[in-house]
């Protein structure tokens, strides 16, 4: 789980330094990084209920909802 958690980390800074120095659209690479970056959050969610840390692990889970919610006003609307 660590592995994976570096490598959706790396892809979503990847994708905002993309963003930022206009190598790659914003319409593209914006999507793309809330998309890691909500993963990113939905593993750490998981990590926080295996430790029996529910009340961080809601409160990421949150955030994570929350991240999706925004990509997807970005991407349709």
């Amino acid at each position: 789980m660590k592995y994976i958690k570096i490598i959706v980390t790396l892809l979503g800074v990847l994708f905002a330094f993309l963003s930022l120095s206009d190598l790659l659209h914003d319409d593209i690479s914006m999507p793309l990084m809330m998309v890691f970056l909500g993963m990113s959050e939905f593993i750490l969610a998981k990590e926080c209920f295996e430790t029996n840390r529910k009340a961080t692990g809601f409160l990421t889970l949150g955030a994570g909802i929350f991240i999706y919610t925004i990509m997807i006003y970005i991407v349709f609307i």
